[in-house]
């Protein structure tokens, strides 16, 4: 599997009216391996006007509060739980990144080892051939 050129990218889309949505996806790059992620969830809006719940009677039901902050709760868990996907997935990106990297070095230390060690030749063989004695004076 090739990593090289690994690409992160996360979109947050947020529909403007409820019903079915659909996604396309379209690449027109190399026929390599792709690995997608997607986290479908659903953000329903607050209800900022009704902040107190009543029961038959019209007096406030004593689980309103409880029930308020169970859906606190909830939103947070949620929110906590798409913030730590979204880390797990920059995290195996980067992962991912750093692995095709490593390979980059490695070879480019290869070849400069083999430079190094050519040139230490090429100097051994000039400085040799300049101080032999039957050398033509070349200066």
């Amino acid at each position: 599997m090739a990593e090289q050129g690994i690409n992160y990218k996360d979109f947050k889309i947020q529909p403007l009216m409820a019903g079915r949505h659909s996604i396309c996806f379209k690449h027109n790059g190399s026929p390599t391996e792709k690995v997608l992620d997607i986290d479908v969830s659903l953000i329903k809006p607050e209800n900022s006007g009704n902040s107190k719940q009543t029961d038959l009677t019209g007096t406030p039901s004593p689980t309103a509060e409880i029930e308020r902050v169970n859906r606190r709760v909830k939103e947070d868990l949620s929110s906590l739980y798409h913030s730590l996907l979204s880390q797990k997935d920059r995290e195996k990106a980067n992962h991912m990144t750093v692995k095709s990297i490593l390979n980059v070095i490695k070879y480019f230390s290869i070849f400069q080892s083999l430079i190094v060690i050519v040139l230490g030749f090429a100097h051994v063989y000039v400085l040799k051939t300049f101080f032999t004695n039957n050398a033509k004076t070349r200066v």
